[in-house]
């Protein structure tokens, strides 16, 4: 067996999470010699609890490796470990870092310049606006997002990176072999499509246990240069990242929203607690500064560029949008245009990321939403 086929089998003994793994690395410097000392018998007993013992004792490494084997054949999907020179460096530097990193997609996105974004599967329109807006310019500047492919906030960061031409990245709590939720299957596929990556560090069948998210979390963190929370209730999965991402030394961020929403006690909170405020990427640009050097001005060209392009009758519809949604109907009434030549500009102002489209028929201004004009 070897290391690398010794690490994913430790991976998968139950009861073994990252911080046992870290502990028994120390102990026996590789993981060939864990399972060496298992057979030992009595060399793990005292050092392991005496399930997870049992656990080891109970575990077959050759029958799990000729079904995990098989299983990465069939996803497409590959196992980093750490002394792969594709394994991200900033997810090596983390307290208790995954041992095996499994990936579908690019192994490049793992390393590339990235910025998390993240917030609460159930959240307003004005949040899904703000993490696309958000997800779309880092993608503009040549900047990963990185979420966890959850409903609400994770799936809006996603598909804006996407929208944007850009490189995005899932981080499952769950197994390869499936998508959680399984309405975003389709969505796993763009971002492999799109150069981006799906990845996990539990093995290919693992169900989404809810125990397995705040594992989860830490490599969204992980991955990332500074975390940005979109909306959160005041108890949010999304806090338990940012504690994580406080602890691996990265910056947060915190959009701030509506003192009558739920989902704004959390981000509201952090920012009482020193959180940036993030109210146009700028804020995230300005803390981030040494690590995106030179590219600022490229986003700042390329509004300009769009600005300076558009023709009267997309500039009507643009003055007629902020960040409260208008239906298309009402468009019709403030323009006195033709709908049809309103809808031809409405669709070059959603190419340009200018504006919108929320709730079917209603639109928003992009750009007001943030102050990023």
């Amino acid at each position: 067996m070897t290391e690398r086929d010794a690490l994913m089998c430790l991976n998968a003994v139950p009861g073994v999470g990252a911080v046992t793994m870290a502990k028994l690395l120390e102990f026996f410097e590789n993981a060939q010699g864990i399972f060496e000392a298992v057979k030992e018998k009595d060399a793990l007993n005292g050092i392991l609890k005496g399930s997870v013992f049992q656990s080891f004792e109970r575990f077959s490494s050759e029958g799990f490796l000729k079904s995990e084997c098989g299983l990465l054949q069939e996803q497409g999907a590959s196992v980093l470990i750490q002394s792969d020179k594709e394994f991200p460096p900033l997810l090596k530097e983390i307290p208790a870092a995954p041992q095996v990193l499994y990936v579908r997609g690019s192994k490049d996105a793992l390393k590339s310049l990235s910025v998390s974004i993240i917030g609460a599967r159930r959240c307003s329109v004005y949040g899904l606006s703000v993490a696309e807006e958000l997800a779309g310019h880092c993608a503009e500047l040549g900047i990963a997002v990185v979420s966890g492919l959850a409903r609400g906030i994770d799936t809006a960061a996603h598909r804006g990176a996407l929208k944007a031409g850009g490189v995005t990245v899932a981080v499952l709590g769950n197994g390869l072999s499936r998508v959680y939720p399984p309405e975003n299957e389709s969505l796993a596929k763009q971002i492999v499509e799109s150069n981006g990556a799906v990845v996990s560090e539990f093995p290919m069948e693992t169900s989404p246990h809810a125990g397995n998210f705040p594992r989860r979390n830490r490599i969204v963190s992980g991955l990332s240069l500074g975390t940005v929370v979109v909306e959160a209730a005041a108890r949010s999965g999304a806090l338990i990242t940012v504690g994580y991402a406080l602890e691996q030394g990265r910056e947060v961020f915190a959009v701030p929203g509506s003192i009558h929403r739920r989902t704004s006690e959390g981000t509201h909170h952090l920012i009482k607690q020193g959180a940036k405020v993030v109210c146009g990427i700028e804020d995230i640009l300005e803390e981030l500064a040494p690590h995106i050097k030179g590219r600022l001005a490229k986003k700042e060209d390329g509004c300009a560029t769009r600005e300076k392009s558009l023709s009267e009758d997309e500039r009507s519809v643009l003055n007629c949008l902020s960040d409260e949604p208008v239906h298309f109907e009402e468009l019709v009434s403030f323009i006195k245009k033709a709908p049809a030549d309103i809808m031809v500009s409405i669709s070059k102002l959603e190419c340009g990321r200018l504006i919108q489209r929320v709730n079917g028929n209603f639109f928003v201004r992009s750009n007001n939403v943030l102050n990023l004009k």
